[in-house]
């Protein structure tokens, strides 16, 4: 789903709108999990249809690297409706939000922001000697980024937060066992016709005449403002946005400054994701329906909340406060039977003992945790288990 829905987002692109609001669907999401958890397949999928598809969906296809933020205006100069897959994500945030990175760097995450808030107005950029900027009207950039969590929240400081790239992205956090493997019904290389003609239904493209050369009215472009379709909302959806709004902004309230960010985020990443849907349904008539936002609220509403929890307990000013933060959560996910010393030493390889033994101290003495021993240990020297204290 976080793989899908920017593809869709990109398709559909500024020629669908959601009225008064004026909401387009360019979105940014975030999958993180484990290694082995098949975070590659659905990118792996998207590039087969775009293998299978003749060229037709060449001009929604963006870069799986940004170097500059001027390569990726050139990009959205050519067709101003993109997606961007984007592995080893955590990687790439850290190089474009940290303090000490370069001028050109910092300037791809301005203009990431800049491109999100724009969708619905223009993008004019920086103006620099003998160039004067160039309007992108309607940009609608899609990114879907994968990483393991460890290496997507290491590479982050409380700083990235602050930056107000993070709180832009729709974070899909995977967790729990990893899940059985799938017997396929097809082949991976089998890309149904059915499929991309429902794409192309979606972007708006006659296929026929795409394939014939003629390519006018098929491209989104980027120097001349689109009018969009408008989607309209039924009489319940308007009702329950009121209702989620009213619960976001009372919610607003009771979350510390440097979280309502994130918590504003969560109507107009609702109202993306349902206007996504619509279309997706039905590109000639889309409807926001009850049902359709009621499932973008829940989304949206979830993901912030995962975002929130990892934020609070991931970010961190300096590498000793991150390590201690991990320290923390690896014995609070023991659970009430904690975790042995020697464990936790092997999940912290990369802290110095001296600085981990220091941080379960402090622990310790602020009441957070306690040191059990195993007695009842049938073999063996007995074992220390570190146990937090709810």
């Amino acid at each position: 789903m976080a793989a899908v829905l920017p593809l869709v987002a990109a398709l559909a692109g500024s020629r669908y709108s959601t009225g008064s609001r004026d909401t387009r669907p360019n979105i940014y999401t975030v999958a993180l999990a484990e290694s082995g958890f098949g975070k590659e397949h659905a990118r792996s999928q998207i590039k087969r249809i775009l293998m299978a598809d003749h060229g037709v969906f060449n001009d929604y296809s963006g870069p799986a690297r940004i170097m500059s933020a001027s390569a990726l205006r050139e990009v959205l100069e050519r067709s101003s409706s993109v997606n961007c897959q984007i592995d080893e994500f955590g990687g790439f945030v850290r190089e474009i939000t940290d303090r000490k990175a370069g001028s050109h760097q910092r300037a791809i995450s301005t203009d990431l922001r800049d491109y999100y808030s724009a969708s619905s107005t223009f993008f004019e950029g920086a103006a620099y000697r003998g160039t004067p900027p160039k309007r992108i009207y309607n940009p609608c950039l899609c990114i879907h980024g994968t990483s393991t969590p460890e290496q997507f929240w290491s590479a982050l400081s409380s700083a990235s937060a602050e930056d107000g790239l993070l709180p832009r992205l729709i974070l899909f956090h995977i967790t729990g066992d990893k899940p059985e493997p799938v017997k396929a019904a097809r082949d991976v290389r089998d890309v149904p016709y059915l499929l991309m003609d429902r794409m192309a239904a979606i972007a708006g493209i006659n296929v026929a005449k795409k394939r014939a050369g003629n390519l006018s009215g098929v491209k989104v472009q980027a120097y001349a403002e689109n009018k969009p379709h408008i989607v309209p909302w039924t009489p319940d959806a308007e009702a329950m946005m009121v209702c989620v709004k009213r619960a976001v902004d009372e919610h607003e309230r009771l979350v510390a400054v440097e979280s309502k960010p994130f918590v504003r985020r969560i109507v107009e990443n609702a109202i993306k994701l349902a206007l996504i849907v619509a279309v997706g349904t039905d590109p000639e008539k889309p409807v926001i329906t009850e049902a359709v936002f009621d499932w973008a609220a829940g989304v949206a509403w979830t993901c912030a909340a995962a975002m929130l929890a990892e934020v609070g307990e991931r970010l961190a000013d300096n590498q000793r406060e991150a390590n201690y933060k991990k320290i923390s959560a690896l014995i609070r996910k023991g659970g009430p039977e904690g975790i042995t010393e020697g464990r936790l030493a092997d999940r912290c390889k990369a802290i110095d003992g001296w600085q981990r033994d220091e941080i379960v101290k402090d622990l310790q003495k602020t009441g957070q945790v306690v040191m059990a021993g195993n007695d009842n240990a049938k073999s063996g020297r007995p074992k220390r288990r570190l146990i937090w204290v709810e």
